[in-house]
């Protein structure tokens, strides 16, 4: 949040909107290496160019929202000269003065493909900045020779696996990760090392990798557990606060077996059907799911879904239950019909409270978003080896 209010500081975005950027893109650059240095210093470790370039990204397409100054300046100028063309015309009665924007436009040529100049002047600051970070991550894919991290920044391009980014911090609504959690979880986010090597897992003594794919799903000790209950918790509490008479963890709904499908119980909820909510959490980049996760971002999230309804839909719908998954990837991606469900509550706490909707949707997946990097935090700093790599005269 400090280095994303950084790059809105007002007198930053006045510059980047009134000065040609031809004149001052060693300043730009100067810039974003401060921002760079921030992020560095902040994360205790250095990041390469790849994940730079990637959290240079808006957060909706897999990034960190520091949007570089100097891919943006140019588009910044040339939609300002052109949004106050009526208002030079308003103060200039006498001949209104032209700004020459050839070099910027050369800049912005270089950003953006197949834009002609008569489509920009009539395009926002905010439609051209999208057009070049679509460019951005498109390079920054190409240079992606890891299926893991394709697989990783597909699964980042998702509904909601951002929205803990954009959370205002509020220790008092448990709105808020403390500074370890925040470090591992942008680390996590931007495929950089977790751990200085791979080893033995500290709580199950299996092989653990670098990147804390083993981690952050091991289900030794009780963090995988308490993740899960802290999102069904989260979910089960706005149920009640819209006056829906939810239950939790509810027993005996299938008689003859000791299952349990509904971590959230609601009663007529679904066509006049109780509906039973069963949370799950899964990672797509385990090694038998990074492929699929490739080509069909989401795909976890479709074979978590079809699997718990495979295990519990049809005994459901015999004691005439409503079964619905709600299954999240570890990177915070929801899956559609999670999505769906979790909507429709906050309309409901919307309408018992009488705030509006939009607030209340945005405020549940952000809280969630908050519970799940919480959550992955507490997995991935619980497996730091106990013990220092071998250093003969300060050597590994």
């Amino acid at each position: 949040v400090l280095l994303r209010s950084c790059f809105s500081l007002p007198k930053t975005v006045f510059l980047l909107r009134s000065t040609d950027p031809t004149l001052h893109q060693d300043f730009w650059a100067d810039f974003d290496s401060l921002i760079r240095d921030s992020l560095n210093q902040i994360l205790g470790s250095s990041i390469n160019e790849q994940q730079w370039n990637q959290a240079q990204l808006p957060v909706a397409m897999g990034g960190l929202g520091l949007r570089g100054a100097a891919d943006h300046s140019a588009g910044a100028y040339i939609s300002s000269v052109h949004a106050s063309e009526s208002l030079k015309e308003g103060l200039l009665p006498h001949g209104n003065v032209q700004v020459d924007i050839g070099g910027a436009m050369a800049l912005l040529r270089d950003k953006v493909d197949e834009l002609a100049p008569e489509q920009i002047s009539e395009m926002t600051q905010k439609m051209i900045s999208f057009e070049i970070d679509k460019k951005l991550k498109h390079g920054l894919v190409q240079s992606l020779s890891n299926n893991r991290d394709k697989a990783r920044l597909a699964s980042l391009g998702l509904p909601h696996a951002g929205d803990w980014l954009n959370v205002i911090p509020s220790p008092v609504l448990g709105l808020h990760v403390r500074p370890q959690e925040f470090r591992y979880s942008v680390l996590y986010r931007l495929g950089a090392p977790i751990y200085p090597s791979a080893g033995p897992c500290p709580a199950c003594k299996k092989d653990s990798d670098r990147n804390g794919d083993h981690a952050i799903v091991c289900g030794s000790h009780g963090e995988r557990i308490a993740r899960h209950n802290q999102l069904r918790d989260a979910i089960y509490q706005v149920a009640a606060s819209a006056n829906l008479a939810p239950r939790r963890e509810e027993n005996a709904l299938l008689p003859g077996t000791s299952a349990r499908p509904a971590d959230v119980l609601i009663p007529n909820c679904t066509g006049g059907k109780d509906t039973a909510l069963d949370v799950t959490v899964v990672s797509p980049l385990l090694t038998d799911r990074v492929d699929p996760s490739i080509t069909t971002p989401g795909h976890t999230l479709e074979a978590a879904f079809s699997d718990k309804c495979r295990d519990y839909l049809q005994a459901c719908e015999r004691e005439g239950l409503a079964f619905i998954p709600l299954p999240v990837e570890t990177l915070g991606g929801w899956h559609k019909k999670a999505v769906d469900q979790l909507r429709k509550l906050a309309r409901a706490l919307a309408r018992s409270t009488g705030k509006e909707e939009d607030v209340e949707i945005r405020h549940l997946f952000q809280r969630l978003g908050v519970l799940l990097v919480k959550g992955n935090a507490a997995l991935l700093l619980n497996r730091i080896s106990s013990f220092p790599l071998p250093e003969i005269d300060g050597d590994i």
